[in-house]
C-alpha cells in the first residue's frame, strides 16, 4: 500500500500512462456493456465512473487526491447525483474526525512525545538484542496507533540505526552475521510495526475511517472508537508478537549482551531534557479526548439531562466532535505567553496530509451513488452463485487478495474501492457485511513484502541495513501471518471479543 501523502507516485510510469487512457475506455465500455442489464442510465453511469476511479486510484494515473474529485466533477454532469448530493459526503463527520486526529498527532510530533516514549521503553530492556528488537517493535506499534505511520518510521529509524551502529562497533569479529541480522530485525521491525499499529485504533490508519464511513452509509451502522478497538486491538496484540518471533527466528541476532547499549539510550533520553510545557499540554488534552471517546454514552446522557430534554439522548458527543474540540483546544493552550507560543500552531498543523480528506469524500460520494442508483443490489445479486462457499474461506480469500493488491496500490484507494463492494456482496456469499468489509479494511493496512509497499517499508530499505532478498522473505511470511490473524480474529472473535452490529432495516 502506498501512503497517499507521499510526494511522488510509486507505480511505474508506463503503468500510470497506460491507466490514464485505459480508465476512460473501460468506463465507456462498461456503460454500454450494461445496456441490457436492469440498471437505468444513472446506475450504468455510476458503475462506469466507479470503474474509472478504481483504475486511476490503484494505478495512480493522476494524483489519487485528484481522482477523488471525479464525483463532484462528473456525477452532476452525467445525472448520477446532483451537485449538493455529490458534495455532501466530503463534509461527512468522519472526515473531520480524521482531521482532528491528525492535528493531535501533529502536536505530539512537534513536542517529541513519540520519541520520548520509545526511548523510555528501550531504557528498560538492557542490552539483550532479542529484547531490544521486541522493544523497538512494541514502541513503533504503540506510537503508530496515534501518529501517522510514515512519521512513526521517520522518528524510530534513526534510533535503530544508532543502536545497530553501536553494536557493530563493539561486537567481536565472530559476530558479523549476528550484527547484520540485528540491523535487519531492527529496521524491518520498525516498518512492520508501524503498519500493524495503525490497525489498532479508528484513526490509526486511513482504511479504518473508510470502513466506518462506508458502514454508516450502507448499513446506517458506523463504528465507534471503542467498537473498532475491540476488533483492531486483538489483531495488533497477536500480530506484533508474531512479527517479532518471525524476525528473530528468520534473522537471529545472536550477539553477546553489550551493557553499553543501555547507556546509549540513556544518553539519547538526556538530550531530550525534562518534560516540556507543550508535552504536558498535549498529554492532558489527548488523555481527556480518550476518556470522552470511551465514555460517549454516559456523557451524552449527562448533557441530555443537563439540558432538561426528554426522550432518547441526542448524540452530541461523537468521535468527530471530540477530535475537533481537542484539536481546537491545542491551538488555544499557551505554553509560553512571552513567545506567544501554543501547544499547536498552524505552521505545524498545516502540514498534515489534507489530500487524504478528499480521498474520504470521494469514496463516500461514490458509495452514496452506488446506494441511491440501485447498483448495490445489482452487484450483490451477481455474486449469489458462490453463496455456498464457507464463510471462513470467503474471509480468507478476500483478506489475502487485498493484501496482495495493497502491496502495489494505495491503502486508502484499495479500501475506498473494495469496502463498498464487500458490503453489498457479503449477503450473497453468506458472510455478514460487517465482517467482510472489516476484512478488507484490515487487509488494506497490510503489505509487508516489498519496499514500495508502504512508506515505512521504503524508509527501512533506504537505511541499507536489509537487502531486497531478506526484505521479501520476511515480508511474505508476515503477509501470510497477517492474513491468517485477520481471518481468524474476525471469524472466531465474534461473540468473544466483539458482537456483530445489527443491520438497520
Amino acid at each position: 500500500m502506498i501512503d497517499p501523502t507521499a510526494d511522488t507516485p510509486d507505480s511505474p510510469r508506463w503503468i500510470r500512462s497506460g491507466a490514464l487512457v485505459l480508465g476512460p475506455i473501460a468506463a465507456v465500455a462498461v456503460y454500454f456493456w450494461l445496456g441490457q442489464s436492469s440498471l437505468d442510465h444513472a446506475g450504468r453511469a455510476t458503475v462506469a465512473l466507479g470503474i474509472l476511479m478504481a483504475i486511476w486510484w490503484i494505478s495512480e494515473a493522476i494524483p489519487i487526491e485528484a481522482t477523488s474529485l471525479v464525483p463532484m466533477a462528473l456525477f452532476p454532469l452525467l445525472g448520477v447525483l446532483n451537485m449538493k448530493e455529490a458534495c455532501a459526503p466530503y463534509a461527512d463527520p468522519v472526515v473531520f474526525f480524521f482531521m482532528g486526529g491528525m492535528l493531535i498527532g501533529a502536536a505530539m510530533e512537534k513536542w517529541g512525545l513519540p520519541r520520548r516514549f520509545a526511548l523510555a521503553v528501550l531504557s528498560r530492556l538492557g542490552g539483550n538484542p532479542f529484547m531490544l528488537v521486541g522493544g523497538i517493535i512494541l514502541a513503533s506499534g504503540v506510537i503508530s496507533m496515534w501518529v501517522n505511520n510514515t512519521s512513526t518510521a521517520v522518528m524510530m529509524l534513526p534510533i535503530t540505526v544508532s543502536l545497530s551502529a553501536f553494536v557493530a562497533k563493539h561486537a567481536g569479529a565472530d559476530e558479523a552475521k549476528g550484527v547484520r541480522n540485528f540491523g535487519a530485525c531492527l529496521v524491518l521491525g520498525v516498518a512492520y510495526a508501524a503498519n500493524i499499529g495503525g490497525m489498532g485504533t479508528l484513526f490509526g490508519s486511513s482504511p479504518n475511517l473508510v470502513l466506518t464511513s462506508q458502514l454508516d452509509k450502507a448499513l446506517a451502522q458506523p463504528l465507534s472508537f471503542v467498537q473498532y478497538a475491540r476488533i483492531g486491538m486483538p489483531v495488533v496484540l497477536v500480530l506484533l508478537p508474531l512479527t517479532w518471533v518471525t524476525l528473530i527466528v528468520l534473522y537471529p541476532p545472536r550477539l553477546r549482551e553489550i551493557p553499553g547499549l543501555k547507556a546509549l539510550v540513556r544518553t539519547e533520553r538526556a538530550l531530550l531534557g525534562g518534560l516540556k510545557a507543550g508535552e504536558i499540554a498535549v498529554m492532558i488534552v489527548f488523555g481527556l479526548a480518550m476518556v470522552a471517546w470511551v465514555l460517549q454514552e454516559p456523557l451524552n446522557g449527562w448533557i441530555h439531562a443537563w439540558r432538561g430534554m426528554e426522550g432518547k439522548p441526542a448524540k452530541v458527543v461523537t468521535e468527530a466532535e471530540v477530535a475537533v474540540l481537542a484539536a481546537l483546544a491545542l491551538f488555544l493552550i499557551p505554553v509560553s505567553l512571552k513567545r506567544h507560543e501554543f501547544a499547536l500552531d498552524w505552521k505545524t498543523g498545516g502540514k498534515i496530509p489534507w489530500g487524504i480528506l478528499l480521498l474520504f469524500g470521494g469514496g463516500m460520494s461514490l458509495a452514496e451513488a452506488l446506494r441511491v442508483n440501485g447498483v448495490n443490489e445489482f452487484i450483490g445479486s451477481s455474486f449469489s452463485a458462490i453463496g455456498n462457499m464457507h464463510p471462513l474461506l470467503v474471509l480468507g480469500l478476500v483478506t489475502m487478495t487485498l493484501i496482495a493488491i495493497t502491496e502495489v496500490a494505495s491503502n486508502t484507494a484499495a479500501a475506498s474501492t473494495f469496502i463498498p463492494i464487500a458490503v453489498v456482496v457479503a449477503p450473497a456469499v453468506g458472510v455478514h457485511p460487517f465482517l467482510l468489509a472489516t476484512a478488507v479494511s484490515l487487509a488494506a493496512s497490510s503489505g509487508f513484502a516489498l519496499p514500495i509497499g508502504t512508506p515505512p517499508n521504503a524508509l527501512a530499505y533506504a537505511t541499507g541495513r536489509v537487502g531486497m532478498g531478506r526484505f521479501v522473505r520476511a515480508g511474505i511470511l508476515v503477509d501470510i501471518l497477517a492474513g491468517i490473524v485477520i481471518t481468524v480474529v474476525l471469524y472466531y472473535g465474534n461473540g468473544v471479543l466483539f458482537a456483530l452490529p445489527a443491520i438497520a432495516k
